[in-house]
């Protein structure tokens, strides 16, 4: 337990030291991840990469991950959104749909709440990452209720991605009006299909959201190890879950995947918690008062500390002057 705490302090300490460095270079790697899974929308033909090549590509990708470290989060999310309507200018239709919807996130939610909206990417991210179910074990830990907003429309952005991609597929360039009206008629059944037919991402979305709930209450409760608890049960509901609705629904979620994922995730989740901080269960102390108008039951939980042991080191300097009489040190 010692040797964890001095790793955990010692990466802390490393962390604090270049905290600035190490926001930056985490904002500009999401950046770069983000930006290249926008490049990845629309036409595989029409692509930044295809049309101009590799190299003008990483170029784009590099320098609007530069943008998003040193924009405001609102103003990154507009560039976001500019990238993708620029993927998807090949059908004008699909273009104005996906932009109209983004833009409405981004004015009626995003900008409510800066803070919050940045669970979008995060539930994104995580789903690049195969890892999706970190998301709502952290957020149970160390959100609100309100967090279960963005969350559950980063997983509807995350399901529909491939949707969008078949939608280009159904018209070319249009630049006529006849062109246009043909991609209007082929696209808007395929949206009203895929919304109504497709099931995972609203049984997804229910689920985190049942998982955020349960991880939340059972952490914010007066027992010991409540955050383990919490991650623990969270991870055994997210699995059932799944199963249940493969059962029940016969839905196509891969269960083998849902729960090496939820493992991981689990995983992850304990260690970000313990780095946040570690509580000594031992110690633990509960006290009792009173005033005139109530009575107070406080339970303290004290943090764990490496007690580090003050070593003092004392030079001893051998003294090099001669006496002036050496007779003086011989006993009479």
């Amino acid at each position: 337990m010692e040797q964890m705490l001095y790793l955990r302090e010692t990466l802390s300490s490393f962390y604090k030291r270049y905290e600035t460095i190490f926001i930056y270079a985490f904002k500009f790697i999401v950046g770069l991840i983000i930006f290249n899974l926008i490049n990845s929308i629309g036409y595989p033909s029409d692509s930044i990469s295809k049309v101009a090549g590799f190299a003008f590509s990483f170029i784009y990708v590099f320098l609007m991950a530069a943008l998003f470290v040193v924009m405001p989060l609102s103003l990154s999310y507009f560039l976001m959104i500019l990238n993708i309507s620029i993927q998807l200018s090949s059908n004008l239709f699909v273009c104005i749909f996906v932009t109209m919807a983004l833009l409405c996130i981004l004015c009626l939610y995003a900008r409510l709440a800066p803070k919050e909206s940045v669970l979008i990417l995060a539930v994104v991210l995580a789903y690049y990452f195969k890892l999706p179910y970190v998301v709502p074990f952290t957020v149970g830990l160390y959100c609100g209720f309100t967090a279960i907003i963005p969350v559950t429309i980063g997983v509807c952005i995350w399901n529909f991605t491939p949707v969008i991609n078949s939608m280009m597929m159904t018209s070319s360039v249009s630049v006529g009006m006849e062109d246009i009206l043909g991609s209007v008629t082929k696209s808007v059944p395929i949206i009203m299909s895929s919304f109504a037919g497709n099931q995972e991402w609203v049984l997804a979305a229910f689920i985190f959201v049942m998982v955020i709930l349960v991880v939340h209450i059972i952490s914010r409760l007066s027992i010991d190890f409540s955050r383990e608890i919490a991650i623990l049960l969270g991870a055994v509901l997210n699995i059932i879950s799944f199963v249940i609705a493969v059962i029940v629904t016969r839905a196509s979620f891969n269960i083998l995947g849902v729960i090496i994922s939820t493992l991981f995730s689990a995983i992850l989740t304990l260690a970000i918690a313990y780095f946040d901080k570690v509580l000594d269960y031992q110690r633990v102390e509960r006290v009792q008062f009173e005033d005139d108008e109530n009575y107070y039951y406080v339970k303290v939980v004290p943090k764990a500390v490496l007690i580090r042991r003050n070593r003092k080191v004392r030079r001893i300097r051998p003294s090099y002057d001669e006496p002036a009489d050496y007779d003086d040190y011989i006993e009479e």
